[in-house]
C-alpha cells in the first residue's frame, strides 16, 4: 500500500472519530461537561495559543524530553550493545536493570526530586528513565539476532573485535535498535508529563495537572492532544529515519 493511501485511510479515521465525539452530545450519549467536544477544544487550543500559555509549556517540556532522550539513546545502544555480545555481563548486570525497569516511575517521584531537584532535573531523570530501556533491550536483542556464520567470517579474514561489531553486529542490530528507539519516544513523553504533574511548576504536564485539578476539561484535552501529536510527530520522525537507514543496508549489501 502506498504512503498517501496509508494517510488517508488514517485521515478518514481520524475525520470519523471527531464526528461521532462532536454528534455524541446532541444525540444524548454523553454529558458535554464530561468529555467536551472537538469544537469546543479546537477553541480552547487557540485561546491558549494565543495567549502563549501554550508555548511556553512547550518550551520546558521539550527541553527535558530532549536531553532526557538523547542521554538515553547515548546510554541505551552502547550498554545494550555490550550486554548483547558479551553474555556474562548480561548475566551479571540484567537482575539489577530489570529491577530498576520494573520499578514504578511515581513511585519513585519523591527520591528523584530528593536527588534532582523540583523541575528541569526531575524531568530530564524520569525521562532518561523511560526511555533508556526499550532502547538498550531492543538493542541487546539485535545483537543477539545477528547470524553468528557472520561473526565467523569476519574472524576467518583475520578481523578484529571492532571489526565485528562495525561490520556485522551494528548494521544487523538496527531494525531492532531503531524499534527501541521509536518506543522510547513515548516513554519519554510519558515520563515527561508525570514527572511535571507531580515534580514541576511549568511544562505541559503542569499544566494538565493543573486543568485537570480544577476540572477544566476542554483545556485538559487540549493539552493531552498536544502531547499526543507530538508523540505521531516524533513517532514518525523516527519511522523514516528507520526506512532511510534500510534503505541504505540494502544498497550496501548490493
Amino acid at each position: 500500500m502506498k504512503r498517501w493511501q496509508r494517510a488517508w485511510i488514517g485521515g478518514l479515521a481520524v475525520f470519523a472519530f471527531l464526528i461521532l465525539w462532536e454528534a455524541a452530545t446532541p444525540l444524548g450519549w454523553v454529558r458535554v461537561a464530561g468529555i467536551s467536544r472537538p469544537t469546543l477544544v479546537g477553541g480552547a487550543f487557540v485561546q491558549l495559543a494565543a495567549s502563549g500559555e501554550i508555548y511556553d509549556g512547550l518550551y520546558i517540556s521539550l527541553k527535558g524530553f530532549f536531553l532526557g532522550f538523547v542521554l538515553a539513546v547515548v546510554i541505551g545502544i552502547p550498554v545494550g550493545v555490550v550486554i548483547g555480545r558479551y553474555r556474562f555481563l548480561s548475566m551479571l548486570l540484567d537482575p539489577l536493570l530489570m529491577a530498576i525497569y520494573n520499578m514504578p516511575k511515581v513511585a519513585m517521584m519523591p527520591l528523584l526530586v530528593v536527588w534532582f531537584g523540583v523541575g528541569f532535573g526531575a524531568t530530564v531523570a524520569v525521562v532518561l528513565l523511560g526511555a533508556v530501556f526499550p532502547i538498550l533491550v531492543n538493542t541487546a536483542v539485535g545483537i543477539r539476532e545477528v547470524d553468528p556464520v557472520w561473526v565467523r567470517a569476519v574472524r576467518s579474514f583475520g578481523g578484529s573485535e571492532w571489526d565485528v561489531f562495525k561490520k556485522v553486529l551494528l548494521p544487523g542490530s538496527v531494525p531492532p535498535m531503531m524499534t527501541g528507539i521509536r518506543l522510547g519516544v513515548g516513554r519519554g513523553l510519558l515520563g515527561v508529563v508525570v514527572s511535571e504533574m507531580y515534580a514541576s511548576t511549568e511544562g505541559i504536564g503542569h499544566l494538565i495537572g493543573l486543568y485537570g485539578m480544577s476540572f477544566r476539561i476542554t483545556e485538559l484535552i487540549a493539552m493531552v492532544g498536544v502531547v499526543s501529536l507530538l508523540g505521531f510527530v516524533f513517532a514518525d520522525l523516527i519511522r523514516r529515519l528507520e526506512v532511510w537507514v534500510s534503505k541504505g543496508r540494502a544498497e550496501v549489501q548490493w
